[in-house]
């Protein structure tokens, strides 16, 4: 949540960032400050995609956040074009859009105060090493009955029996 609140709140001032200077010795570190804050925000939002949206709905899900996010995109940039026509292209044009990109992720901002995560917890599995290859590190097998949790230890069971009947089926 950190990390998706510090992309977010970085992204807000980055476009009215322009409006201040064209020098390339002030905008150089601007646009650094801008790749750190899009990583991060991108980042967090793919591993929170990951982490609150259960396997079996998570193509659905995925499918539909990529379309209304290029939707999104689409519509901004026509927007933008738009803008820029009416107002001739002008500097002034924009340094108001710069303004009008900051002020709509301002205003999206406290969204992200609404994401609620409940924070997974890792479980304790033992393994036993199959084979070591020189190049390639171990291949490792988990021990089911070192896992507490029922569940789990039958998903888990279920996914080894499939991997090991696509196995001999080579």
């Amino acid at each position: 949540m950190k990390l998706l609140w510090f992309g977010g709140a970085g992204l807000v001032p980055l476009a009215a960032m322009w409006v201040i200077s064209p020098s390339p010795y002030y905008l150089l570190p601007s646009q650094l400050l801008a790749g750190a804050c899009w990583a991060s925000y991108e980042f967090a939002t793919f591993l929170l995609l990951f982490e609150t949206i259960p396997d079996d709905e998570r193509t659905s899900v995925l499918t539909t956040f990529n379309l209304v996010n290029s939707a999104s995109i689409v519509l901004g940039a026509l927007l933008g074009g738009f803008i820029l026509r009416f107002w001739d292209k002008s500097y002034e044009a924009y340094f108001a859009l710069f303004i009008l990109s900051s002020l709509g992720r301002l205003a999206i901002l406290p969204l992200i105060r609404r994401i609620s995560v409940v924070p997974k917890h890792a479980m304790p599995v033992a393994s036993q090493t199959l084979t070591v290859r020189p190049s390639g590190g171990s291949v490792d097998r988990p021990i089911l009955s070192s896992i507490d949790d029922p569940q789990t230890r039958d998903r888990l069971s279920r996914s080894q029996l499939s991997l090991l009947s696509r196995r001999q089926d080579e």
